[in-house]
């Protein structure tokens, strides 16, 4: 199995002494090499819960995790990760957050090839010049570019995003989507990337296939797969109907009505 696979996945927290929470009830997913995977929903559905199993920064209560064929027991350096709060150490230059996250993986590597290697990834996503920058001095999209060059930096084969571009602006957003599909269509191989979102338009544009998840407990109500090859064009897209039947489809599963044959509306693009 070269591949993600979730299998039978809950997780239950304790909220009093007798009380428990259900974030997540018996999820099953098989996710393929080089896919990119969207986990859509609600806030409070376990998308993040979910993501942090697969990071290895939270352990299920029952089921497994298996990456390429190995139980996930814990974080590694096989799986990039990218919050929506960046996370970069504010004491160090975009250049040095990069470098530290380069030497966790290659310690023994020469300073002057993980500057150049850092340099030219830095180039990539549109920071070429603002090494030195402490990102109290980058804006919200600019830290994230840093967040996610560190994420590619290490060349992981999983990349796991939770909301990346939930506190961004609309123009940011919209870059640094196209940012993301073109970097991750270049390397070779593709990553696995999954990513947590609330934005239907945004898991539609994104992603090869959509599971739809549902609250209180968590679990999946729908998987869905986007039917256009690649590279896609939004200008494109918004002229097909069949995106407005997808998003339409999307929607119902979220507010749990039945809302087949009705246009669902087109925003955010």
């Amino acid at each position: 199995m070269n591949g993600l696979s979730i299998e039978g996945v809950s997780k239950v927290f304790a909220t009093g002494k007798k009380e428990q929470f259900v974030a997540l009830d018996r999820v099953s997913l098989t996710i393929q090499q080089g896919e990119f995977f969207a986990l859509l929903g609600p806030s409070g559905c376990g998308k993040s819960t979910l993501l942090h199993i697969l990071a290895g920064l939270s352990e299920p209560s029952q089921g497994c995790v298996l990456w390429q064929g190995h139980k996930i027991q814990g974080p590694g350096l096989d799986r990039g990760v990218v919050f929506q709060t960046y996370s970069l150490f504010p004491w160090m230059t975009a250049e040095d957050n990069l470098l530290f996250a380069l030497k966790q993986k290659e310690r023994k590597g020469a300073r002057r090839d993980h500057q150049e290697r850092v340099r030219h990834i830095l180039d990539q996503v549109g920071l070429s010049g603002s090494e030195k920058k402490y990102p109290i001095q980058l804006s919200g999209g600019q830290q994230q570019r840093v967040a996610i060059a560190r994420a590619l930096l290490l060349e992981a084969p999983l990349l796991l995003l939770d909301e990346p571009f939930g506190a961004l602006d609309a123009i940011s957003r919209a870059q640094l989507q196209e940012l993301l599909l073109r970097l991750w269509q270049e390397k070779k191989p593709k990553p696995t990337v999954i990513m947590v979102t609330h934005d239907l338009d945004e898991a539609i544009y994104l992603s090869d296939r959509i599971a739809v998840l549902a609250a209180n407990p968590g679990r999946i109500t729908e998987l869905i797969a986007i039917p256009w090859a690649r590279p896609r064009k939004r200008n494109e897209l918004l002229s097909n109907p069949e995106l407005l039947d997808i998003r339409a489809r999307l929607l119902s599963l979220l507010q749990g009505e039945d809302v087949s044959g009705q246009q669902g509306r087109v925003a955010g693009w």
